[in-house]
């Protein structure tokens, strides 16, 4: 049996951190370990913290007006003129303003009144609308003349007028009623009769005083009843201005904001 101390001398001694070396033969027991503190407690958390609010909507009877920046320029002070209409151009308002016409010419003709034939004169007197584009009139005429046997004849006519106006050009047409009368050719008294005419037009304007008048030249031919022919005719036409040159205003950014009156046409034609 081997003896204890031998088993004991092969065992590494601990020494003791602070005791001196044992004698050899003694068993010294490992020192304890020293205890750890206590850890701390965790440390409480905090809520977190609340949203912010959005901010509160306008209400809608209440609607906020935009902001805006501040201006950086001087302000310019602009005179303010109330409408008085489109814009026209100066040159040519009064073109389109409509002005009283009148017209009187005379002339001759050449009728064919059923089988009997008459020739003589005629005058007419008109009256009505007009600008540079059309023109419409009432007018009366009246003839005088005598057949090929030497019977007299006299119509009247009475009736509306419309014209187309392509620069010194006329066309249109008129419509009318009127009476015929011719003499007897063997008793005394005369042949009468009434009628619902209608003829077609044209007038050149011959020499042009101003714009609003001309001494004009026209033809027609003619459809009354049972009269028929052509009429020659020559004869004056003169537009009056019935209310003042319109106003124009004056473009933008013009010195003045008073608007001007549009100038006079020419009194006599380019040539």
């Amino acid at each position: 049996m081997t003896p204890a101390w031998v088993l004991l001398a092969d065992v590494p001694a601990v020494p003791a951190p602070s005791a001196s070396v044992p004698d050899a033969g003694v068993v010294v027991a490992p020192a304890a370990p020293a205890p750890l503190p206590p850890a701390a407690p965790p440390a409480p958390r905090s809520p977190p913290a609340p949203a912010p609010a959005p901010p509160p909507s306008p209400s809608p009877s209440r609607a906020t007006a935009p902001v805006l920046p501040p201006e950086t320029t001087t302000p310019v002070l602009a005179t303010w003129t109330p409408a008085r209409g489109p814009v026209l151009d100066p040159r040519t308002a009064w073109k389109r303003q409509r002005r009283f016409k009148f017209e009187l010419a005379l002339g001759g003709f050449y009728n064919w009144i059923h089988a009997a034939q008459a020739y003589g004169g005629d005058g007419l007197v008109a009256m009505g609308s007009s600008n540079n584009r059309t023109t419409w009139d009432f007018n009366f005429q009246y003839s005088l003349g005598t057949t090929l046997h030497g019977l007299e004849v006299r119509k009247w006519r009475a009736g509306f007028t419309w014209d187309w106006i392509f620069d010194r050009f006329r066309f249109g047409i008129r419509q009318c009623f009127g009476g015929i009368e011719l003499d007897r050719a063997t008793t005394d008294g005369e042949i009468g009769t009434f009628f619902i005419g209608l003829d077609a037009h044209t007038s050149y304007d011959v020499i042009k005083f101003s714009e609003f008048s001309a001494l004009f030249l026209a033809a027609a031919v003619k459809v009354d009843g049972g009269a028929w022919g052509p009429v020659i005719q020559l004869g004056f036409r003169g537009d009056v201005l019935t209310k003042p040159l319109p106003e124009v205003r004056p473009k933008a950014g013009a010195s003045s904001s008073t608007p001007h009156r549009v100038p006079p046409a020419p009194a006599w034609p380019k040539r």
